[in-house]
């Protein structure tokens, strides 16, 4: 199976490079980040998880989610959509997510393959309180934290499963990385150097580039990654995970494409 992870940061265009990419089966399934509501022309194409278009907040309005997407009228797999629901709302067996709108998910099973359970994740910003001294800033490390916490509730004993996007987080976070690991989640990439290409000067030996600033304006300035990619041990050895992170195939997003191969 053939999967991107991609944050097209609330843009129209990359609504289109995703449709060409499932129409022509170089992908199975797009794991979103920062997607809106796509025009009709691509909504009537493809299938989308059931959650609203919309991310719950601490006061900043946010009308876009992380997505699972899949082409209409594929008749070689199934997917089982898995509803994400408040934490008050949810039932004993349901997928309780303490943000709505950063977590997606569903169980795809090709026809002449097993299930794989795939999972869009996104660490949104969080502002410190007024009274930690420093309400100026944001902060993602407690977002993720939250994300691992809804994870684990998919991860059973014969769970196949991939989790992608963006995390807001440098590998020095190893805290994120610990804990993704304690649930039989290691992180398979994009890693250096078959995974993407590397900032001169990486913060980490194993960085590749997936994300520029706006003060960098453009891929070829790049630096630092923030887009990574978790399996289940159980299938950790038959993933393949490549940053689309070259000028020229980046895309029309300050994240690049993240590749996903589950053979």
């Amino acid at each position: 199976m053939k999967i991107i992870s991609w944050n097209i940061a609330g843009r129209t265009a990359p609504w289109e490079v995703v449709v060409e990419m499932l129409e022509a089966r170089e992908i199975d399934v797009a794991l979103l980040q920062e997607a809106r509501r796509p025009q009709k022309s691509i909504a009537d194409l493809i299938e989308v998880d059931p959650g609203p278009w919309s991310t719950a907040g601490t006061g900043v309005k946010r009308g876009w989610k992380a997505a699972v997407v899949v082409l209409k009228g594929r008749s070689d797999m199934n997917v089982q959509w898995i509803e994400a629901k408040s934490i008050p709302d949810a039932g004993y067996h349901d997928l309780a997510v303490s943000r709505p709108g950063t977590l997606a998910a569903a169980v795809v099973t090709p026809s002449d393959g097993l299930p794989l359970t795939v999972v869009s994740m996104y660490a949104a910003a969080e502002g410190w309180t007024e009274e930690s001294g420093r309400p100026s800033h944001n902060a993602w490390v407690g977002s993720a934290h939250r994300l691992i916490s809804d994870l684990s509730r998919l991860v059973g004993k014969r769970t196949r499963l991939i989790a992608a996007g963006d995390l807001n987080a440098w590998r020095r976070s190893t805290s994120i990385f610990t804990r993704m690991n304690s649930l039989d989640l290691p992180c398979v990439g994009p890693d250096a150097p078959e995974g993407g290409r590397q900032a001169q000067e990486p913060r980490h030996p194993e960085d590749v580039l997936t994300f520029y600033l706006p003060a960098e304006r453009e891929p070829a300035n790049a630096t630092q990654q923030l887009d990574y990619v978790f399996a289940t041990r159980n299938i950790a050895e038959q993933v393949t995970v490549r940053a689309l992170n070259d000028p020229h195939q980046w895309g029309p997003s300050d994240h690049c494409r993240i590749l996903i191969d589950v053979r």
